[in-house]
């Protein structure tokens, strides 16, 4: 609430099952529509800042905090991410903001292609790691 003007913003207009919240005090999970990067910020400008929530195929969900992960130190992690086809933009499509500032649509390849860039030691325990609302 510091940073932006109105709760509207965390809310993507493609994203029908989410309404923006009426101030900061009345935001819940149900008036978001990004997941949030746990190791994104300027010194990383490859990192993954926010995606749309339709970001799936993760190694580890349903964290208690709630967050969802890659495990950056399997052979293959990010194999299995994807958009998921219900949520937001419809299939093999979805947004994403990275460390430098930028924003990509981007299919599915071009998911995995962002994912795989980044290398175990480059976060904070191994992980690529995303809370959800």
């Amino acid at each position: 609430s510091n940073e932006l003007v109105t709760p509207k913003i965390v809310v993507c207009p493609s994203d029908t099952s989410r309404t923006p919240a009426a101030d900061f005090n009345a935001v819940n999970t149900d008036n978001v529509s990004y997941h949030l990067g746990n190791d994104a910020d300027e010194s990383k400008p490859n990192h993954i800042l926010a995606t749309d929530r339709s970001m799936a195929g993760y190694e580890v969900a349903g964290q208690p905090d709630s967050t969802v992960c890659y495990l950056t130190s399997a052979g293959d992690f990010g194999k299995n991410a994807k958009w998921d086809k219900s949520l937001c933009h419809g299939a093999n499509a979805g947004n994403l903001a990275l460390g430098d500032g930028s924003a990509h649509q981007l299919t599915d390849a071009g998911l995995q292609q962002i994912i795989r860039i980044i290398r175990s030691t480059e976060t904070l325990d191994g992980t690529l790691r995303f809370y959800v609302p």
